[in-house]
């Protein structure tokens, strides 16, 4: 992960972390990323992510 979109950061949590669309098209666009390494889509997440 690039130091640019670190700047983005908005809260983290203990599954998940939140930042900030970095394409500002969409108001209030944001990326939630699981931090498990093999949780690539939502479907892979268990229910208590």
């Amino acid at each position: 992960m690039t130091e640019d979109f670190l700047k983005n950061l908005i809260k983290e949590y203990k599954h998940l972390t939140i930042y900030v669309y970095p394409n500002h098209g969409y108001l209030g666009g944001c990326v939630m990323r699981c931090k498990r390494e093999d949780a690539f889509d939502l479907i892979n997440t268990t229910p208590e992510e």
